[in-house]
């Protein structure tokens, strides 16, 4: 897994990033995989990424880097009330069942939040 580590730097908001799941398509079918330690070098490396593409690889000076003193988030301690989230959506209940021999995994993006669930059989 060396070179996937080398595919990502330190751009910002991946710097404190310690492990990603990749989804990747190959001639056998889809795969997730766990790449720990994802940040190995401080600009990354796109040509792996674009190899086989039409694609140049972009100068460094296309990404913006962030200053390691701009705090990106806030954290909020000792509060007593709860945080309300998407409290005026309606929600979507979806049931799902798995039928086959393979991990099925259910991804539910929604702005700013990410969450994975996994089902097995």
């Amino acid at each position: 897994m060396i070179l996937e580590r080398q595919i990502c730097g330190r751009i910002d908001g991946l710097r404190e990033t310690t492990r990603w799941k990749v989804e990747g398509i190959f001639p056998d079918g889809t795969k997730l995989i766990t790449i720990d330690d994802a940040i190995a070098s401080e600009y990354g490396n796109l040509a792996p990424v674009l190899h086989g593409s039409f694609l140049p690889v972009p100068p460094l000076d296309k990404f913006p880097w962030a200053e390691d003193n701009i705090n990106t988030g806030d954290m909020i301690y000792g509060r007593k009330d709860s945080i309300a989230i998407n409290s005026e959506r309606k929600a979507i209940i979806l049931r799902v069942v798995n039928t086959g021999d393979r991990p099925l995994q259910v991804l539910v993006i929604n702005f700013s939040l990410l969450v994975l669930f996994s089902f097995f059989s």
